[in-house]
């Protein structure tokens, strides 16, 4: 999984904003993060990998300011 993932930008992302995501609620970035995602997001693309450790939480589409799941993984 973290092959196919290595074009895609991370944030580490809190404990809550991690619980937020799997629960299918967006996340709000404050602009320091905004600002540095963009400048490694695919110019094609608005997918960051959101990750708690090294385990992905879930794949998101960055857009106004927040951080809203997409796909969510569940660790078992």
């Amino acid at each position: 999984v973290e092959t196919a993932l290595d074009d895609i930008p991370v944030l580490a992302v809190t404990d809550e904003e991690a619980f937020r995501l799997t629960q299918g609620r967006p996340v709000v970035l404050i602009p320091r993060q905004v600002e540095a995602l963009k400048t490694r997001l695919n110019p094609a693309s608005r997918t960051v990998s959101a990750m708690l450790g090294q385990t992905i939480v879930a794949l998101c589409e960055m857009r106004g300011g927040r951080l809203n799941p997409v796909r969510v993984f569940h660790s078992s």
